[in-house]
């Protein structure tokens, strides 16, 4: 996709120092790769497991961090966070933000 179409292709390709094509190739890997990590996440949040929601928060975070997805690894990150404390949370709602962040994600992608 054009740059115009897609800003966070420019942005990316230029702090990463990659072509959008690489980019895009990347973004679509991420894509691919976080839906059974959302999977995980939302089996973990079911079972209240929260070294599970940590040890699968912290996998998105730097997934996200990578591609300097910034949003999705700071809720990442967020949710990790309380979960490592055994924190009380709306781990769902952390669930449900990352999600929609990624099927948004997807769509601008494609």
């Amino acid at each position: 996709p054009p740059a115009s179409s897609a800003p966070i292709f420019g942005e990316v390709a230029q702090e990463l120092g990659l072509d959008e094509n690489m980019v895009l190739f990347l973004l679509n890997d991420f894509i691919a790769s976080s839906q059974p990590i959302l999977q995980n996440l939302e089996m973990a949040i079911s079972r209240n497991d929260c070294q599970t929601i940590a040890k699968t928060a912290h996998s998105l975070k730097g997934a996200a961090g990578n591609l300097r997805l910034h949003s999705i690894a700071k809720l990442s990150q967020q949710c990790e966070a309380k979960a490592r404390n055994d924190e009380p949370a709306d781990y769902y709602g952390f669930f449900q933000q990352i999600r929609q962040k990624i099927e948004s994600l997807k769509l601008e992608v494609q």
